[in-house]
């Protein structure tokens, strides 16, 4: 009586310690790492003007680092290096840390952001959507610019 219900209950049990090898490259092809593209309003949480907006995410340890881009004509794409942290409920911290202009275009920094993102992992959907807010010493203040965001994972064209 015994060893019938231990073979019930191991039986599931043994079968997914088995495959759960298997499911570990699944998650990490389709994950946070890579590129994301989308967009962003500029002109505040109202606002539905809209520009392209990308994304390049990698990890080193528990942090994430990437560059952002903000293509805000075709000739004038403003690139960001970002940092930040992925929570365990999936949400997202990064913040600009360096602007990277053009070589040659002596091109002053503009504006740096802050981002908080919820990351929305799914087999045929994996998005990412929330708020950008600029960064100030002023943190209430009416004039602050922000805005929403909303991304779509790109397929790696190497794994495709």
């Amino acid at each position: 009586m015994i060893n019938c219900l231990a073979m019930k209950f191991l039986s599931p049990v043994l079968f997914v310690c088995l495959l759960f090898p298997l499911m570990l490259p699944a998650q990490k092809s389709g994950g946070l790492e890579g590129l994301w593209k989308g967009s962003m309003t500029l002109g505040g949480l109202e606002d539905q003007r809209e520009v392209t907006f990308e994304l390049y995410l990698t990890r080193e340890n528990k942090k994430l680092v990437g560059k952002s881009y903000l293509y805000l004509s075709n000739d004038r794409v403003v690139e960001m290096e970002v940092r930040g942290t992925l929570y365990g409920d999936l949400s997202l911290y990064l913040q600009d840390k360096e602007f990277i202009p053009e070589p040659g275009s002596g091109e002053e920094a503009p504006y740096y952001r802050k981002y908080q993102l919820m990351y929305m992992p799914s087999i045929w959907n994996t998005k990412m959507e929330g708020y950008w807010q600029e960064v100030t010493p002023e943190y209430f203040s009416e004039k602050r610019r922000l805005g929403r965001i909303k991304l779509k994972k790109m397929k790696d064209p190497k794994k495709a």
